[in-house]
């Protein structure tokens, strides 16, 4: 008993100790680039069939099921997403790697037969939507895409055998992210044709790219943004004849196209540049809030997928999340990758446990129901908090790894919303730890996730299953300690977004007396830290006004989060 005890002491001392360490060691964004060889399946850009929501730095994708399930499945790796969130500040990296010829592990394409009559083809092209638009009607893929001699922008090199994505390609599409444009390396078009768009394959494109956005740092990344926001409505060319009746006169159709350019403009705004975002006035305003009226409700006569719809998806989670993990502690807002700290973590090889799934390392997968319930923010939490005591199975099992040498213990560990020092407690028992262990592979229930899912929304640890030092696993289980799960209802029942906001700006404003009593003034400090800067990343992306209002001291505190966070992609 009194080894476990000292082993649970060390883990909460490092449990607030880790986050500062943690931001010591993000990769710059040319090691980023580097891991982009380790790319193996069917990303963004990389030979879909329906592509992922615009600017996926940051919009979940609500339907992957819609993509073109080929030989490699579709993925969304964390290392992309991490680039475009770094925007500015990865773009000069990503230039300077266009026409970097390193292979991938993804082939795109297949092996043709000589004399075997096929639809389609295998080709290369060259399509490139500048910097400086140009509409065209009839464009394709896209309205904005440069004009080509030959109608599909054929480089006039077509390809027989697989062809393996450079990590040139791959910086090719998260320039496209970045910076509002149409950058695709590898699409299918139908009947039948690949078509892969190489700044390597085809030097032209590189050039074209280094021409456009070569040099250019975070003010002119936010320049030509609001030049995209400000393209105005041409009337057709001189002389110009439609071949057929598109059902819309030509104004109707470029206002059409323009409408998706100004949301990507806003969308990027917005992310990188809150304050440009919210003092937009005038025409752009206007634009704006068209913008946010059409994200509310992009489909009219549509009934979108609600929060509980989200929770019955639960049930096929069969992968580790941040806050239900036997290998890692971790801290991170779900709909931000880069947002990703692991405070404590065990790294081992797969191995087989007792026929119920494997070891895993301490990474998340991806969920497009997770995501959606985190980026639903306090719209989702009445139907989380309802399903606490979900006791539907996922399909992931947790513990009794064959590696681990420690144990496994069933608690009540809780960061309850009014902070006090502990931040994490279970009441009279200091340690967190009831009278049973658990033993056996743990199957994580529904009413676990949705208990992780609402401290991710209103900035608190909610861990169903964390990893402690040294080979312990801690199981904090709404669905096993219904006292758990009425802590949790007695602080958040009600809260409606109002009441979210309210929560995150007390939570900036939340001063050292409330943690009276930890070991010392750093930890005191370190800890508060952790809830300011959770508080400031969940109001930026909930309520980005709010977010860009902060005034005063609330001010200093957001600039000092943004340092950190330009620094930690900057290391």
């Amino acid at each position: 008993m009194k080894s476990r005890v000292s082993s649970i002491v060390i883990g909460v001392f490092f449990f607030f100790l880790m986050p500062c360490a943690a931001a010591q060691i993000a990769p710059t964004p040319d090691q980023l680039i580097d891991h982009l060889t380790n790319i193996d399946c069917n990303a963004p850009g990389l030979f879909e069939h329906m592509p992922f929501g615009d600017f996926w730095a940051v919009i979940p994708d609500a339907y992957p099921e819609m993509h073109l399930e080929g030989r490699k499945p579709d993925c969304l790796p964390e290392t992309m997403r991490a680039l475009v969130r770094l925007g500015p500040k990865a773009l000069p990296a990503l230039v300077r790697h266009i026409a970097d010829a390193r292979a991938t592990g993804l082939k795109i394409g297949s092996k043709e037969a000589p004399n075997v009559l096929s639809p389609g083809g295998q080709f290369f092209a060259e399509e490139y939507e500048s910097r400086a638009h140009a509409y065209q009607e009839l464009g394709n893929p896209s309205s904005f895409i440069d004009r080509c001699e030959r109608g599909m922008c054929e480089s006039g090199r077509s390809f027989f055998e697989p062809y393996t994505i450079k990590v040139g390609d791959i910086c090719f599409i998260l320039i496209g992210q970045i910076v509002n444009r149409y950058m695709v390396a590898a699409r299918y078009q139908m009947t039948g044709w690949t078509i892969v768009n190489s700044p390597v394959e085809t030097p032209a494109l590189a050039t074209k790219v280094r021409a456009d956005w070569a040099g250019v740092n975070a003010e002119d990344l936010k320049t030509a943004l609001l030049a995209d926001l400000h393209t105005p409505l041409r009337t057709a060319p001189l002389g110009f004849k439609r071949p057929f009746d598109l059902g819309r006169t030509y104004e109707e159709q470029e206002a059409f196209a323009l409408r998706d350019l100004y949301a990507g403009a806003l969308r990027r705004l917005r992310f990188y540049y809150p304050d440009a975002y919210t003092s937009l006035s005038g025409d752009d305003l206007a634009k704006r809030q068209a913008f946010e009226q059409q994200e509310a409700n992009p489909y009219p006569g549509h009934v979108p997928p609600t929060a509980e719809t989200f929770i019955d998806e639960l049930t096929t989670l069969n992968c580790p999340i941040p806050g239900v993990s036997d290998t890692s502690t971790t801290a991170s807002f779900l709909v931000e990758e880069g947002s990703m700290e692991h405070w404590s973590t065990m790294l081992f090889k797969t191995a087989q446990i007792q026929g119920h799934g494997e070891v895993r390392y301490p990474e998340p997968c991806r969920n497009a129901a997770i995501r959606n319930l985190v980026h639903e923010g306090g719209n989702a939490l009445p139907a989380l908090l309802r399903h606490l005591d979900d006791n539907r199975p996922t399909k992931l099992f947790i513990g009794q790894n064959p590696v681990m040498a420690g144990a496994q213990y069933l608690a009540e560990e809780y960061d309850a919303r009014q902070h006090s020092w502990p931040m994490i407690s279970c009441g009279g028992d200091r340690f967190c730890a009831l009278s049973r262990p658990v033993t056996g592979p743990y199957t994580v229930k529904v009413g676990d996730v949705c208990f992780v899912l609402i401290g991710q929304i209103v900035n608190r640890q909610l861990n169903a299953v964390r990893y402690q030092p040294t080979a312990i696993v801690m199981v904090n289980s709404p669905v096993e300690g219904p006292a758990l799960a009425k802590r949790v209802r007695d602080d958040w029942f009600g809260l409606n977004n109002e009441g979210l906001k309210a929560s995150l700006l007390a939570d900036i404003h939340a001063g050292m007396l409330m943690l009276a009593g930890a070991p010392d003034a750093e930890i005191e400090a370190g800890a508060l830290r952790t809830v300011q800067w959770g508080a400031l990343r969940r109001l930026r992306y909930y309520f980005p006004d709010a977010y860009a209002a902060l005034t005063g001291t609330d001010q200093k505190k957001r600039e000092a989060f943004e340092k950190a966070e330009r620094e930690h992609g900057q290391e």
